[in-house]
């Protein structure tokens, strides 16, 4: 097994081995976009190097697993430890089994490219452990310049050191100083990539819902070191036009081959020998506009799609080769977006070039050029600017926080829905992008940033902050790029948040109907519009607990159950709206699944020890039966209206005796009279793997995997817990695992199972393994509906093309 990766085959369990920047572009890969090929010495290569070094000063004692504090206020210090490492690591042989391995990936590489290759690029991914996403890592990897060197492997093993010792120059150990990151956290892998001839090169983003490219001649080291004025592109997607500003660009950089005879190379500009060297251009090219039309239009597209895929954290590098006859366009490296540059009055003009011209999108907030006063997890997504409303522990119900302003709490509690409608943004110290209060703010449209550490003590009441949900950020009062006229665009004077519903991002045509059915998650009735013109099939999660809220007005559940018609007579009217707006299609209702630490106010009870595993779900309906039993009344008064798509789901079922007893109390009120009617549970206790069959028995019709619940029992880890976000994945062997084993089993007895929670939204990628499985549907939030469809019917078309395979290989024998 080789102990390299190569891109276009990585598996998300090995992000952190090969850094946020291949682990991005190996998605690409995967998914079909066109990238450079190559492979990575993951980060293992690098601490094991380091260990194997014999240190002689004492301030390099256990060096690998130090946090090498360092005074960096004394710059004779720092160069002075920069160069003594950068010394030790030239010294220092590489280990037998890397060179073999490299050696081999060299000669595969080879026969990828099916050529000589004359140079290759060794390019840094970082991953910084703990980071709450992937923004600081790839803004950390832009410090170390990419390297080039012969394609031999003596070559590579002598520019890998060099790259590794990158990352101890006085520049950088200064910045991991001031950035609080320890040696011992920093994960460097190196992407090692062919260089092929170039065209033209150039950086790719969107920024203010603009896509912004620029461009020079052969490669991007021109564009890296600042040596030429690249040829700038802005295109407003919502309205197919470009705004173009020419370039100067006296020299281009090429490999040796790649330079004209007439165009005097300036090897004297390199600060060591190198297989690129730059060239002055011709006098007609440093002013010609790099991009012709049909190639300006393949980047465009590339880049909407690049958008719609993955939104505006990244900026992509592309290179337009020369392949044969005809140029190839291909993404090369993944980086940190960075504000682009901006078009200049009097420089740049309209061009005019036939783009492809979606529906308009809504003008973005650019995002402040300041370092974020606060960072989290992306919990919902959108932007914001409004003042700050801070909310104490000893505010229950933040019912006076002034409407438009962007709320700071040490975490979201659903039972506050009535007064969060008037939020501009969330900002919360705890939960995950899985916790009710995450889930509930991206239903609402408002932009939230969780697991937000320090945030009550960061900031105060009435200072205005830049909410950035798409990325996890937060800023302090915004620049002045973001004020006057442009915040005019996207905010009302006392704050406004920018929807969710639509991205701006080009609407695709329809795609064929799939087998796997695709239904949504929702508790609030202003979500049904969404709905509306939805590939969805269904409604597969109706969240009862959060519906519920807005029909309580306050009232805690004590006083509410005084009145018992009441209670029956306004569940059923809502419920009603939810299944005559969905019908014929089912609608699933999940039963209460009340936890304490989240309805504090309704409930009235003291704290629970431990409210995750406390009275919730089925357990709570044996405890305090009223309530359900309410609820299936209410049930029952919506069947008898002739609404037959009902469904019920009972959350939470720790054992085949809590079913039993719902069972008997759906029996008693009558519900399993209608032939349509069905009873189904969530899967998402961990017995339920043990107790499938069991299950069917007692005579469970469908299962829904729970895969939030599912994954923080499985492995231990809050998933409300923002402090255990990286070890809180459904990626997780073990959670893939068990997920798969419910749906066959499910299939072995015959029964619907269907995939529910955060997992599908963020791991596409499993989808279709999860259809391989037997999954029956899956059941996503309303904004991700057309790209969980997308990727669902690529799936079953793979699925579909490996049976027609084996059917063919079969019939030949």
């Amino acid at each position: 097994m080789s102990i390299l990766h190569w891109l276009g085959q990585i598996p998300f369990a090995d992000r952190a081995a090969v850094g946020e920047g291949a682990f991005y572009l190996s998605r690409l890969g995967e998914k079909g976009y066109p990238i450079l090929p190559g492979f990575v010495v993951p980060a293992r290569a690098f601490r094991g190097f380091l260990e194997t070094i014999d240190w002689l000063e004492p301030l390099f004692t256990d060096f690998s697993t130090s946090s090498l504090h360092l005074d960096i206020n004394n710059p004779r210090q720092l160069q002075a430890i920069a160069q003594q490492i950068r010394h030790v690591f030239q010294a220092t042989e590489l280990a037998a089994d890397w060179l073999e391995a490299l050696e081999g990936a060299l000669q595969e590489l080879r026969d990828q490219t099916t050529g000589e290759i004359s140079a290759l690029v060794l390019r840094p991914s970082i991953g910084l452990a703990h980071a709450s996403d992937s923004f600081p890592s790839l803004q950390a990897q832009s410090l170390i310049e990419p390297r080039l060197c012969a394609s031999h492997v003596s070559a590579v093993a002598t520019m890998l050191k060099a790259l590794w010792a990158s990352a101890f120059r006085a520049q950088t150990l200064l910045y991991w100083q001031r950035s609080g990151i320890e040696l011992q956290n920093i994960q460097l892998a190196v992407m090692v990539q062919p260089v092929q001839p170039a065209i033209a090169s150039g950086f790719l983003e969107m920024s203010n819902q603009q896509l912004a490219l620029q461009a020079c001649w052969g490669h991007e080291w021109a564009l890296l070191r600042g040596e030429v004025s690249p040829d700038c592109y802005w295109v407003e997607p919502g309205q197919g036009t470009t705004l173009y500003q020419p370039g100067w660009k006296p020299l281009a950089y090429g490999l040796e081959t790649e330079i004209p005879q007439a165009s005097p190379a300036l090897e004297q500009w390199l600060p060591e020998p190198s297989p690129m060297m730059p060239y002055v251009l011709d006098a007609a090219y440093q002013t010609r506009m790099v991009l012709r039309d049909e190639v300006l239009e393949q980047i465009v597209q590339l880049g909407l799609r690049l958008h719609v895929a993955f939104g505006n954290t990244f900026r992509w590098t592309w290179v337009l080769g020369r392949a044969g006859r005809e140029p190839r366009l291909c993404l090369s490296q993944v980086d940190a977006a960075i504000a682009p540059p901006e078009p200049v009055a009097g420089q740049a003009r309209s061009l005019a070039v036939a783009l492809p011209s979606p529906n308009a999108a809504e003008p973005k907030i650019k995002p402040a050029s300041t370092p974020p006063v606060l960072q989290g997890i992306a919990a919902a997504p959108g932007q914001a600017i409004a003042p700050v409303h801070v909310i104490t522990e000893a505010e229950l119900l933040p019912s006076s926080a002034p409407a438009g302003t962007i709320w700071v709490a040490a975490s979201i509690h659903p039972d506050w829905l009535p007064a969060l409608r008037h939020a501009a943004g969330i900002i919360a110290e705890q939960g995950g992008r899985a916790s009710h209060g995450a889930i509930l703010a991206r239903e609402l449209g408002i932009p939230a940033v969780v697991g937000a550490a320090g945030a009550l003590e960061a900031v105060r009441s009435g200072e205005v902050l830049l909410l950035d949900g798409d990325r996890g950020l937060v800023f302090r009062s915004p620049t002045p790029e973001t004020s006057t006229d442009r915040l005019a665009q996207v905010t009302f004077p006392n704050g406004q948040r920018r929807p969710v519903a639509d991205s701006g991002a080009p609407h695709p045509k329809p795609l064929p109907p799939t087998a796997t059915q695709i239904w949504a998650a929702v508790s609030q009735v202003s979500s049904l519009e969404r709905l509306r013109d939805q590939p969805v099939d269904g409604i597969g999660l109706l969240r009862s607990e959060l519906m519920l809220v807005d029909l309580m007005a306050g009232r805690s559940l004590a006083d509410w159950l005084q009145d018992p018609a009441d209670v029956v007579a306004r569940l059923a009217e809502r419920i009603e709206r939810f299944a005559a707006a969905i019908a014929p299609r089912p609608l699933f209702y999940r039963s209460l699944d009340l936890r304490a630490h989240e309805f504090p106010q309704f409930l009235g009870e003291g704290t629970s020890a431990n409210p995750v595993l406390g009275q919730r779900g089925a357990y709570r309906y044996q405890v305090h039966p009223q309530l359900f039993e309410l609820e299936l009344a209410a049930l029952g008064a919506v069947l008898a209206r002739g609404l037959d798509n009902l469904r019920l789901l009972i959350p939470f079922v720790r054992s085949v005796e809590e079913f039993r007893f719902c069972r008997q109390r759906v029996e008693a009120a009558g519900l399993r009279r209608q032939g349509t009617f069905q009873l189904w549970i969530m899967a998402e206790v961990p017995s339920v793997l043990l107790l499938m069959a069991d299950y069917v028995e007692a005579g469970v019709q469908g299962f829904s995997i729970g895969t939030n619940d599912l994954t923080q029992l499985l492995l231990g880890a809050d998933r409300d817990d923002a402090a255990l976000a990286q070890a809180y994945t459904a990626q997780h062997p073990a959670v893939r695992r068990a997920i798969a084993q419910i749906l066959q089993t499910a299939r072995q007895h015959r029964v619907p199972c269907a995939v529910c929670g955060q997992a599908v939204t963020d791991f596409p990628d499993l989808i279709a393994e999860w259809v391989q499985a037997g999954a029956t549907a899956l059941v996503v939030e309303p904004e991700a509906i057309a790209a969980t469809q997308r990727v669902l019917y690529q799936a079953e078309q793979q699925i579909l093309l490996q049976w027609a395979q084996q059917q063919r290989h079969q019939e030949s024998f």
